[in-house]
């Protein structure tokens, strides 16, 4: 169902889709870039 929501708010408003999507990857790069220093601390904890 998800997947058919999204098509029909692309198509209704392409520009805010777009928005969206940036926003998406955007946040998908803070979450590894987070998640990779956050391994990293827990590392040099532990040594």
């Amino acid at each position: 169902w998800f997947a058919e929501d999204h098509n029909l708010f692309k198509e209704e408003n392409p520009p805010l889709f777009a928005a969206g999507q940036k926003a998406s990857v955007l946040f998908d790069h803070v979450k590894g870039v987070l998640l990779k220093e956050f391994s990293l601390s827990c590392y040099l904890t532990l040594e």
